[in-house]
């Protein structure tokens, strides 16, 4: 069974990578040591509200995106609607 934690730190990784933040950076930004994410979603470290108002502060999105479980679902389909439009606009600069 994944715990909450675990999920939540999974969710703020993938919200990472969707927006470009580097990891490193944002745990920087969220006042957490250097791996910190890793060992969450492992279950090796539990994670403070704090830390998770920090992160959600610096992805500029809302708790209830961070603590949605559909999420992984969600953004994995807002990154191949985006890869379809890279490709789009690919193919239209290469048609002209």
């Amino acid at each position: 069974m994944v715990h909450f934690a675990e999920y939540i730190a999974e969710n703020i990784v993938l919200m990472a990578r969707v927006k470009g933040i580097r990891i490193g950076e944002l745990e920087q930004a969220s006042g957490v040591s250097v791996g910190y994410f890793s060992r969450v979603k492992s279950g090796c470290k539990g994670m403070s509200i704090e830390t998770v108002y920090r992160a959600v502060k610096k992805l500029e999105c809302s708790m209830d995106d961070i603590c949605d479980r559909d999420l992984p679902k969600r953004l994995r389909k807002t990154e191949i609607e985006q890869a379809i439009a890279e490709l789009q606009k690919e193919l239209k600069e290469f048609e002209e």
